[in-house]
């Protein structure tokens, strides 16, 4: 029974997305609080490790929730907090239980090989593919390939560590197999590369027998080449293979234009506050919610010192000699691809991490009446906001954005969802000022509130709004070309009234546009231009000659 109570968290995680959606931690804090008050009231006693691992878990976790006071959206900084709380409850869940965590350790790959047998079977049926696969690419349950490689190439290191060579136990064989055709079917260039290094080491330490490396190698050519005759694994292998470096420019970008952010944001943006200032700080075309550097997403979200601690702790035990060195190989290997992607907004890796920790100073605290029922009913309080985000986000996601804003108000993603679909100026006006009132860095409601005020003829503010929408997304080319339509029929409208001042301000601010365009240029970095999504900076050669167009109106 309790191992199914320590199995059912970290199985749920990896079945509902990984872990990566809020909802999804709304189950998995219910679980385990549950877990735990089973726990207590059989035993009467918890057990708590008093270390650095505890502390960095806990003031990561702690932050995210207090990021509401200062953060860029408190509501989205709360949906935070219950997103990242399972670690904390998982971390407490497990304490002091190694036979259990070693246990459910060598589970891993038993649950990586089912997820990639099953992934790749409904990848097949049309109606499932979206579902395990990101453009031809194997991603399992996650959603996304290169964290579910991470994945499976963690259940690879463990299965090969119980391999033994002088009698061969081919059921780990299979896992092992499955898990590197998992991630060769991942297409994850950076995990394949992991792999192939961990392979030519482990064989150096090893010292295996050439037969062995000879059908290692040979297994692997074969399945790569009936990966590509068959035609199921082509596109992988030709991303694999492919000499496209946008990818990786893409992310030396989005780091470098992060690092400008946590230094004038020393104590956290909060969950998502990056996403939301990433368009006016930005030096290149991208719109992403994570910056792929995990040390710089903790920057970002919670600040400089908690970040610098949760790494602290993972560098601690790997170093530990009081950790196996297969607990220590597969830290680095996560700590390493974390600085390259966006890996542990997936809790299901930061619960097999936490397994992975070092136990230590492990005591045991009985507990009495008097607290058992004052925690039951802290509980049943965190049940109940996680309830109502988590709800929220679901919502969010099944494109049901009015239920969700009905179940949690600080859910500023629906709610900018919502503005999309406004079909009155009433409601684009009311929205957009609830978002901004709560969020002053989202471009689209201050052009949906530019959009109001040209409905209600105050041109002024149409201006002042459109100009504020451009400048917290200066790369959203489609801006510029949307006001200067806007000014050159406002220009028409004017010349009609005979409000020849007011037409030549129209034309004053169409010839500001390509000025504006060019300091575009001037602010994109050499990154900027070496990935595919380049900016526009120039007007078309239309526009250009409507600007021409209104300036001979006025004259005539």
């Amino acid at each position: 029974m309790e191992l199914y109570l320590y199995t059912l968290p970290i199985v749920l995680a990896g079945l509902l997305q990984g872990g990566y959606f809020v909802y999804t931690s709304a189950i998995l804090n219910a679980v385990m609080l549950i877990g735990i008050f089973v726990c207590v009231m059989k035993n009467k006693k918890v057990y708590l490790a008093f270390n650095m691992n505890l502390l960095s878990i806990f003031i990561v976790c702690l932050m995210y929730f207090l990021t509401a006071l200062w953060g860029i959206d408190s509501g989205m900084s709360l949906m935070g907090g219950v997103k990242f709380l399972p670690l904390l409850l998982w971390f407490l869940l497990i304490a002091g239980k190694k036979d259990r965590k070693e246990r459910l350790i060598e589970t891993l790959p038993v649950l990586g090989a089912c997820m990639t047998l099953f992934s790749f079977v409904m990848m097949q049926f049309s109606i499932f593919e979206k579902s395990v696969s990101v453009a031809g690419r194997l991603a399992g349950f996650f959603q996304y390939p290169n964290t579910y490689a991470l994945f499976m190439l963690i259940c690879l290191v463990i299965a090969v560590d119980k391999l033994n060579w002088d009698k061969i136990d081919w059921l780990w064989c299979a896992y092992a197999g499955i898990a590197v055709f998992g991630i060769i079917m991942s297409g994850s260039r950076t995990v394949l590369l992991l792999m192939l290094v961990l392979g030519a080491w482990y064989c150096v330490k090893r010292k295996l027998p050439g037969k062995v490396l000879l059908m290692a190698a040979g297994g692997c050519a074969v399945l790569v080449v009936l990966l590509w005759i068959t035609g199921v694994g082509k596109e992988v292998l030709i991303r694999v293979f492919s000499t496209n470096g946008s990818t990786f420019w893409g992310r030396l970008l989005y780091m470098k234009d992060a690092a400008g952010m946590i230094l004038t944001h020393p104590f956290g943006l909060g969950y998502y506050g990056y996403h939301y200032l990433q368009t006016s700080c930005q030096t290149g075309v991208y719109s992403v919610v994570s910056v792929h550097n995990e040390l710089l997403q903790l920057m970002l979200d919670v600040g400089i010192l908690p970040a610098i601690l949760f790494y602290g702790m993972l560098v601690k035990s790997c170093i530990s000699k009081n950790v196996s060195g297969r607990n220590r190989l597969l830290l680095l290997i996560v700590i390493l691809h974390s600085l390259f992607d966006y890996d542990f907004q997936f809790l299901v890796i930061g619960m097999v991490v936490i397994l992975l920790l070092e136990d230590e100073n492990v005591k045991e605290i009985s507990i009495s009446w008097f607290t058992r029922i004052c925690s039951l009913f802290a509980a049943i309080g965190v049940m109940a906001v996680s309830y109502r985000t988590g709800l929220s986000d679901y919502y969010y996601m099944k494109n049901m954005p009015q239920k969700a804003l009905k179940t949690y108000q600080g859910n500023t993603e629906a709610r900018i969802e919502l503005l999309k679909k406004a079909d009155t100026v009433k409601k684009m006006k009311r929205i957009s000022d609830k978002i901004i009132e709560d969020n002053s860095k989202v471009a689209v409601a201050y052009s949906a509130r530019a959009q109001v005020c040209f409905a209600e003829g105050d041109m002024e503010g149409y201006i002042k709004n459109k100009l504020i929408a451009i400048q917290l997304a200066p790369y959203q080319y489609e801006e510029y070309e949307d006001y200067l339509d806007t000014l050159a029929y406002a220009e028409g409208e004017y010349l009609k009234g005979k409000d020849t001042k007011s037409a030549q301000e129209c034309v004053k601010r169409a010839n500001t546009i390509p000025g504006l365009l060019n300091d575009v240029k001037e602010k994109t970095s050499s990154l900027g231009w070496k990935i595919n999504d380049t900016p526009t900076v120039l007007l078309s050669h239309e526009k250009l000659e409507l600007i021409k167009e209104m300036e001979k109106k006025i004259n005539e």
